[in-house]
């Protein structure tokens, strides 16, 4: 269960949590463009789900968005919450489907694409994400043009492979995501193993070494220090820079 609620999902309801204002746009965008080829009241009854799963969305997303840690609840809750929200953007493309107007089959169509390709973005942060934000939504198109309903009698094949053709590119763009988050995984690790090598050695070389930012703060005092002049690392680092210089060495080293 830890794998599959894994510690992405934060990263990826932090995502969410940014990006609403911009979804709520889209979304109220979209329920009025829809009235053209909808009934309006269908309309404003699909943008009211949706609101609602923005509003829970706040709830489930805005801890990790802060920064602070959740558990598995949370976590299950906006995967669920995402997965509603998916389910009822291919619920608008379906109600469009079988629309009287020829135009509404095509905008089903890109508003199932749409959301398989939204989808595609968390599969970086998260594979549970795209699974149940993409992959599980872009599966349930697929079915449904295939073996539902064709109130229009639309051909059928190259509907069908068009769809597979978008579903195949948005495979190979998570196969790259979660290669590009491997490779970023890896690299954390070998710096974090190069920095451990360096503190080791730095901790107990008997010279003083000190490590500097580019903002002339202390950065790193090795423990020596406290033989070497009598000041612990914490007493150091808590003084400014050059503090303990001749006065023209300051300000030679502060020139410089």
């Amino acid at each position: 269960m830890a794998k599959i609620l894994d510690d992405g999902l934060d990263e990826m309801a932090a995502r969410a949590y940014q990006g609403m204002p911009l979804r709520l746009v889209v979304t109220t965008c979209v329920a009025a463009v829809v009235t053209l080829l909808l009934p309006w009241r269908i309309c404003l009854a699909w943008l009211g789900l949706e609101l609602l799963t923005e509003g829970i969305s706040i709830f489930v997303t805005r801890p990790q968005a802060m920064g602070r840690k959740v558990g598995p609840a949370v976590r299950a809750a906006h995967l669920a919450n995402l997965m509603l929200g998916a389910m009822l953007w291919m619920a608008l493309g379906a109600l469009l489907w079988f629309d009287d107007v020829p135009g509404g089959p095509i905008c089903a169509v890109i508003i199932w694409v749409s959301v398989v390709f939204f989808g595609q973005n968390n599969a970086y942060q998260s594979t549970t994400g795209f699974v149940v934000g993409g992959a599980i939504p872009g599966l349930s198109m697929l079915a449904f043009v295939i073996a539902g309903p064709n109130p229009h009698h639309l051909p059928l094949i190259p509907i069908v492979g068009l769809l597979v053709l978008a579903l195949s590119f948005v495979a190979d763009g998570v196969m790259r995501s979660l290669g590009i988050r491997r490779r970023f995984h890896a690299a954390q690790q070998s710096m974090a193993a190069s920095e451990a090598h360096y503190r080791l050695l730095a901790d107990n070389v008997t010279d003083v070494i000190a490590l500097t930012g580019a903002d002339r703060s202390r950065r790193y005092v090795s423990p020596s220090i406290e033989q070497a002049l009598g000041f612990t690392p914490e007493e150091l680092q808590a003084t400014p820079n050059y503090t303990y210089l001749y006065a023209e060495d300051r300000e030679r080293n502060i020139a410089s």
